[in-house]
């Protein structure tokens, strides 16, 4: 009674039978018997149905006597819990005859079957085996069967090792005594779901298929006539709703989602990969992810019922890395709030008591990077101003940072700051006697740039008279002038920063009589560098703040005015923005914000509403937000594509794009990850015939590279907010260049300052190692390099079928991976190599920088050829290469070379392939993708290496989220 699609397993198999003609319908049923018998009834479509009770679960062997005296002469028997095609049953039954004891279908299997298997000769079954132990079997019993009447003799003469008997111990009996079984090859639709996680499989195919009951709304959305989708609701196709389901406004279901008879979706949940039962009820807010509800569960709001892949126990037999999530089997309930841990199975009458959910571990933190200190303040009455200091300085952690502090301001100013992780500042403030209080706060997290990492050198900071408390971001270039005349004024300084400047410059404008305002514009009047400050003084309820080349965003709320560093620090309080300009000043008072220009006249600013959900910027249950992020990716692809991939017309259309005149050349600037996107850009750009080159941004701006007239300029920038690449896209503009960005961020400085902007749509991105974002970088890249590509090397349909399936092709890599007991074999060498070439030389340097970022071993990037030239003296038996290859072209064969040369030095070979070619013969691991264009096999291949770095980085017990020294947005230079 487990839901295939929109209906029961078991409705699906009746269909089946139906279909094939067959009307004398029986249902042995035991376990939930009244459920299945109340749900269906006497008939089934117009055909009478005849229920036989099993009272022990004793096989199907001993489920077939049960039917005994209901049958005669010949019949068919199917498995219940495997959706069959109807030709593949009348396949069966028109290939059975009297002189065969039974036939069997079995079905062509591309892997070994792990259960089932089956052996035939010349039409007729010579093996059969339940469990096989060795690799040579590739086909698979269907379960469809056809027996004679003497099968029931043979039932009652078969021994029962075990107390139960299995319908295949009787077939083996004839295949060892009369060789009398025949057998049947299929190739119908044949989906197991054998157990509950399997669910998630079967729906996704059926859905593929197109097996659901309901209408299409729109293409790959069935949604009954009598379900209930409000406007504002995302469905993701393929998803099913069926009848008198209820999906909530701003609720996101889908891909591959199947909404239950009468179930609910709460405003705001999101669920993915899922199976949502009948009468289930999802809270608002929910995460429901690889997941399957069993009928009649209630889901709190808040819970979070994360996916993973675990061992399974049943009864003493263990299913090794199942790909599991949560399952919570029929009458379980949840109280909101709850989180089931990945691997968790509830059992039928559970009870699981309320619990809280922690959206984000405040004592662990967020984990995540940015060479990029963060920012964080509020002003409001009625506003708990230290706590929502200290859970936007949470939600920033994955910027990277040694140190944190708080000030708040009001009739009085009080400050705490300590050197570490956040836990020390929240200790530190309990052992208070009370909280900090103030209608106006600001708060930081510092990455050292000037001074050590210590209490004193942590932000806030303020001046002698403690009057002011300042926090910054970025460099004051002159600040040593600046001290050295404030010194000479007598000034005496507790720091080593150079923000120390700030709080004393302000204190001595505040001390001639002018107001906050004013003196603070005076203050940013003397400084030199890039910086987002923020300030609050003694005796006000105001916060000013101000940027240059440093993000600062507000947020608008209803009770209160937030600004940061970057949008998560508030997401959970209001998704009304204002992106701040170089020059403009913001003003937070309790009644209200206002932003002016470098003058002091209003400013012309709008209020956008970001998309981003707050649920996004958590773990949801997995155990580092990179892990999470690599999972993301079929989820991150689609949104890239979204709307800009027609595949009727195949063609595509980047409305982003539409202005973009023609250029002869194009140069990529960019840094880091997004620098191995740039070089896959070159080259994709290079092979459709358009001469382009890739530049490191920082090199870019001090040595520009020759531009003709007609050159577009492209800078890939993840956060849009990288200083070597702004600074090297502004030399470009200043030279006449256009110039385009290529960034996850809307309304980030790059996305403003360039001509155009194309957005990868990847989502918040909170790990410090790229992931998602350069996956969506590569697709984004493909879409500009099509949009630029004559007619002479287009081959639009092609590629818009690659795309198509490149979201589904990134999840089977994911699902069946097997790259965590691979790597088990490798820890600890002396260096790690990545090998590829064309397409696959950047997914090479990006696999060795995610190894050496989050695993701290020594790992390089080559393209292959360049092994044999100098890296090839490194190569023991101690260093492993990992060399991608895909195709059977030219490239993949000289590659194949090369991992020859190394083979021959007795290094370890990992190769990452789509078993085109013979690579895997001369490789002590292959780790596989599916067969794919060449312009997206680099996409699938550097999955396989995120998963590399992350479970060797997981097995050495490294801050993954946090690698030390490093950080998610340089915004210096």
């Amino acid at each position: 009674m487990l839901p295939a699609a929109d209906r029961p397993i078991l409705a699906c198999v009746l269909d089946a039978l139906v279909d094939a003609g067959f009307d004398d319908l029986h249902l042995v049923v035991g376990y939930e018997r009244d459920r299945v018998q109340d749900h269906f009834g006497p008939t089934f479509r117009t055909n009478p149905l005849t229920y036989h009770v099993q009272e022990k679960q004793l096989g199907s062997g001993h489920a077939l006597l049960q039917a005994r005296d209901a049958l005669d002469g010949d019949f068919l028997v199917v498995n219940g819990d495997q959706i069959t095609a109807e030709s593949t049953i009348t396949a069966v039954a028109d290939a059975h005859t009297r002189s065969d004891r039974v036939t069997v279908a079995a079905r062509e299997s591309s892997r070994a079957p792990a259960y089932g298997a089956v052996r035939m000769d010349d039409g007729r079954v010579v093996d059969l085996v339940e469990k096989p132990q060795t690799g040579t079997f590739r086909l698979m019993n269907a379960g469809v069967y056809a027996f004679g009447p003497s099968v029931f003799a043979d039932i009652e003469a078969t021994d029962r090792e075990q107390g139960e008997l299995a319908l295949t111990d009787v077939i083996a009996r004839h295949i060892d005594a009369r060789g009398a079984v025949r057998g049947v090859r299929t190739e119908g639709l044949w989906v197991d779901a054998t157990y509950p996680w399997d669910l998630p499989v079967v729906t996704r195919e059926l859905l593929a298929r197109g097996r659901v009951a309901a209408p299409e709304r729109a293409a790959g959305q069935h949604v009954s006539p009598d379900a209930t989708v409000a406007d504002a609701a995302v469905l993701q196709p393929p998803v099913a709703v069926a009848a008198d389901a209820v999906v909530g406004p701003n609720a996101v279901v889908g891909p591959n989602v199947v909404v239950g008879q009468n179930a609910t979706v709460g405003a705001g949940a999101a669920v993915r990969r899922s199976v949502v039962d009948t009468d289930a009820r999802v809270g608002t807010t929910a995460t429901v992810a690889d997941s399957v509800l069993g009928q009649r569960v209630r889901l709190g709001d808040g819970a979070v019922l994360p996916g993973d892949t675990t061992d399974v126990r049943v009864g003493t037999t263990v299913h090794p890395e199942v790909r599991l999530g949560a399952v919570v089997a029929d009458g379980a309930r949840l109280g909101g709030g709850v989180t089931v841990a990945p691997g968790t199975l509830v059992g039928p009458d559970a009870r699981v008591a309320p619990g809280r959910a922690r959206r984000r571990d405040r004592r662990r933190g967020r984990g995540g990077a940015a060479l990029m200190c963060g920012i964080v303040g509020c002003v409001g009455h009625g506003v708990d101003v230290q706590a929502t200091l200290l859970d936007g300085l949470a939600n920033l952690e994955y910027r990277g940072y040694d140190s944190a502090g708080i000030a708040t301001a009001g009739e009085t100013l009080s400050m705490a700051k300590r050197a570490g992780e956040l836990d020390a500042l929240v200790a530190a403030l309990e052992d208070r006697d009370a909280a900090l209080d103030g209608p106006a706060g600001v708060g930081h997290t510092r990455w050292s740039t000037h001074g050590s990492p210590s209490d004193a050198n942590a932000h806030p900071h303020t001046d002698e008279a403690g009057r002011v408390a300042v926090v910054h971001n970025g460099i004051i270039e002159n600040y040593q002038s600046l001290r050295d005349e404030l010194e000479a004024a007598g000034v005496t300084f507790a720091s080593d920063t150079d923000t120390e400047v700030v709080p004393h410059l302000l204190g001595r404008y505040l001390d001639e009589g002018t107001t906050l305002e004013a003196a603070f514009r005076e203050t940013v009047a003397r400084l030199e560098g890039s910086y987002a400050l923020a300030a609050v003084a003694r005796g006000t309820d105001t916060v000013v703040a101000t940027r240059s080349d440093s993000p600062l965003v507000l947020g608008i709320g209803e009770d209160a005015t937030f600004f940061a560093s970057d949008v998560p620090a508030f997401l959970e309080h209001t998704r009304d923005v204002v992106y701040l300009e170089d020059g403009q000043f913001a003003t937070l008072r309790p009644e209200g914000w206002t932003v002016t220009d470098a003058d002091g006249s209003p400013a012309d600013v709008e209020v956008t509403t970001v998309a981003w959900d707050p649920e996004q910027t958590g773990k949801s249950g997995y155990d580092h937000f990179m892990l999470k992020e690599i999972h993301e990716q079929p989820t991150a692809l689609r949104q890239c594509l979204s709307g800009r991939v027609d595949e009727l017309a195949g063609e595509i259309t980047v409305a982003e794009l539409d202005a973009l005149d023609s250029f002869g050349s194009v140069q990529l600037v960019a840094c880091g990850t997004s620098y191995h996107a740039a070089l896959y850009g070159a080259t994709l750009l290079q092979q459709q015939g358009i001469p382009a080159q890739a530049t490191l941004a920082n090199e870019y701006a001090t040595a520009p590279a020759p531009r003709r007239a007609d050159t577009l300029v492209v800078g890939v920038t993840q956060s849009g907010e990288t200083a070597d690449t702004l600074r090297a896209l502004r030399e470009a503009r200043g030279r006449g260049a256009t110039t385009l960005a290529v960034t996850n961020v809307v309304d980030s400085t790059a996305a403003r300052e360039c001509d155009h902007a194309l957005y990868i749509r990847a989502g918040p991105e909170v790990g410090v190692a790229a992931t998602k974002t350069f996956s969506s970088q590569l697709v984004a890249l493909n879409l500009l390099a099509d949009r630029m590509t004559t007619s002479a090397y287009r081959n639009p349909r092609d590629l818009v079928a690659a795309l198509r399936d490149l979201p589904g092709q990134v999840q089977t890599v994911l699902d069946d991976s097997r790259a965590a007991s691979v790597v088990d074999e490798y820890l600890d060498r002396t260096a790690y190599f990545f090998v590829g070439r064309t397409y696959h030389h950047p997914v090479a340097l990006e696999g060795a920088l995610k190894f050496k970022e989050i695993t701290y071993e020594h790992a390089e990037g080559f393209a292959a050829g360049e092994l044999k030239h100098g890296p090839l003296a490194l190569v023991t038996a101690d260093t492993p290469v990992f060399a991608v290859v895909t195709g059977t072209d030219e490239a993949a064969q000289k590659t194949i070379g090369n991992v020859k040369e190394v083979e021959a030095r007795d290094a370890p070979v990992v190769a990452v392939t789509d078993g085109q070619s013979d690579v895997a013969r001369y490789a002590d691991h292959v780790l596989t993708i599916p067969e794919s264009h060449p312009r997206t096999a680099p996409v699938l291949a550097n999955v396989q290496l995120q998963l590399v770095a992350y479970h060797v980085a997981d097995r050495l017990g490294r801050s993954i989220d946090k690698p030390r020294n490093l950080a998610k947005s340089v915004t210096v230079e």
